[in-house]
C-alpha cells in the first residue's frame, strides 16, 4: 500500500535520491532498502524511453521500426508489399529475398526509402560467401536484380527463375 522513492530520517519521509520501500507494519511503518528492485525497474525505464527516442532506419511506406536492423552484423530489413502496394511491412532480407524469387519481381514492391544501399550490400555479401537461405546464391542475384530496377533504376530482371524441388 505504501510504497514510494525516498528518504527516512527521524521519522520523517523524504523524497530523495536513496530508495527505499515503505511496509506497513502492524504499528508504524518499516524501511527496507531495496536499491536492486528499484534500480534495475529505473535502468530498465530509462533503456526502453531511450530507445524509442532513437528511431531505427525508418521507412516512409512502413510505419513500425525496422526489427532487423543491425549495425554490428549489416543486417538490415526489407520494407515490402505483396498486395500490389496496399500495405508495407518489413521482413528479414532472406524472406523478402524468398518472396521474390518464389512469386517474381514483379509480385514484391520495395520501399526505396528504406536503407537499400545496406540491403543490396547485405544480399551481395552472403551470396559472395555462400550463406544464403531463403534461395541459392544464384537466386539471391534475381533479388539484387529486382531491388537495382525498382529502386535504382536498373534493367527489368524478368521472369523469376526456374525453381527445382529437391529431396532432403
Amino acid at each position: 500500500m505504501y510504497s514510494s522513492l525516498c528518504l527516512k530520517e527521524n521519522d520523517h519521509i523524504h523524497f530523495g535520491s536513496s530508495c527505499c520501500l515503505l511496509i506497513p507494519h502492524i504499528v508504524r511503518i518499516r524501511t527496507l532498502p531495496c536499491h536492486s528492485v528499484f534500480g534495475a525497474v529505473m535502468l530498465k525505464t530509462i533503456l526502453v524511453a531511450t530507445l524509442m527516442a532513437v528511431p531505427a532506419l525508418a521507412s516512409v511506406k512502413c510505419t513500425t521500426p525496422n526489427s532487423w536492423l543491425n549495425p554490428a552484423t549489416g543486417e538490415t530489413g526489407a520494407c515490402i508489399s505483396n498486395d500490389a502496394g496496399v500495405s508495407y511491412t518489413w521482413h528479414c532480407p532472406w524472406e523478402s529475398g524468398g518472396l521474390v524469387v518464389g512469386f517474381g519481381c514483379k509480385a514484391v514492391m520495395y520501399d526505396c526509402t528504406a536503407p537499400i544501399a545496406q540491403l543490396l550490400q547485405w544480399y551481395t555479401s552472403h551470396m559472395a560467401s555462400k550463406t544464403t537461405f531463403d534461395a541459392t546464391p544464384a537466386e539471391e542475384g534475381y533479388t539484387v536484380l529486382c531491388i537495382k530496377h525498382q529502386c535504382q533504376g536498373g534493367p527489368d530482371p524478368g521472369d523469376k527463375p526456374a525453381r527445382r524441388l529437391l529431396t532432403v
